[in-house]
């Protein structure tokens, strides 16, 4: 749907999927995983990359890494809704989309009743927009007669407010506007777990939770300099501490 508004049609698409691994009983196993969907007429096409590492280091030590890469082109992915006249404008745009992100795990039992557990996943993300258009008959067999695309002529940005000034009228005034919906998300949610069955059926655990967090306007995707900037983010830190006590009665 367009959110709160009519169903909006979307044409067929093709999927691929594949995938490849080692023998996942060793000690050391890899595999890499390729997916992608390309919808009719080439309106929008996805293609995902995904690679994993397990190495059980010790009977007791196990290691996981997973780095996984996007990429998504989309004619017609959602913008802003705006009031105009007695209408709604329920505006799409062209997006330019990169995706990284790596998933870590660390699983440690240094005993039966004394266990450590680590998870992080560092994740980039940006999107540029453009061509950007308005749903004009959602139900259309049609994918071009759909939307309405605004000229060049009527579309401004301002980039003191960062909005896209839209003179749909064409009397030289801003009829509506919406907000500039490129996007550079930077996140990292790390999580360690210590566990200790200090007697049977009684354990505490302290946790640590980690995140990292910050987003802007800004559609580049510089994989290299997104990467440090990840890590000069001042955290969010939680501590916790969970304990449980058998009671034999």
């Amino acid at each position: 749907t367009l959110r709160g508004g009519p169903s909006l049609v979307y044409d067929g698409h093709l999927s691929y999927w594949s995938f490849l691994s080692t023998d996942m009983r060793k000690k050391y196993q890899f595999f890499g995983q390729y997916s992608s969907w390309t919808r009719d007429h080439n309106t929008a096409r996805q293609h995902n990359i995904r690679m994993g590492m397990n190495f059980q280091i010790t009977d007791a030590l196990r290691i996981s890494l997973s780095p996984s890469y996007m990429t998504l082109r989309d004619q017609i992915q959602y913008v802003s809704t705006v009031d105009y006249l007695d209408t709604r404008r329920y505006i799409r745009g062209h997006v330019d989309r990169n995706q990284v992100y790596v998933t870590i795990r660390l699983n440690y039992n240094i005993t039966p009743d004394f266990t450590i557990q680590y998870y992080g996943m560092p994740f980039i993300s940006a999107g540029t927009y453009k061509e950007f258009k308005y749903i004009n008959d959602p139900r259309a067999d049609d994918f071009n007669q759909r939307y309405i695309q605004y000229p060049e002529s009527r579309i401004s940005f301002n980039s003191d407010d960062n909005l896209y000034e839209i003179d749909e009228n064409g009397d030289e005034a801003n009829d509506y506007s919406f907000s500039n919906p490129d996007f550079n998300v930077k996140d990292v949610n790390s999580n360690l777990v210590i566990r200790w069955e200090y007697q049977p059926g009684s354990t505490v655990y302290l946790v640590w939770s980690r995140n990292r967090n910050d987003r802007v306007s800004d559609g580049d995707f510089r994989l290299w300099n997104d990467t440090k900037d990840l890590f000069r983010i001042y955290p969010y830190d939680v501590f916790l501490i969970k304990l449980s006590y058998r009671f034999s009665l």
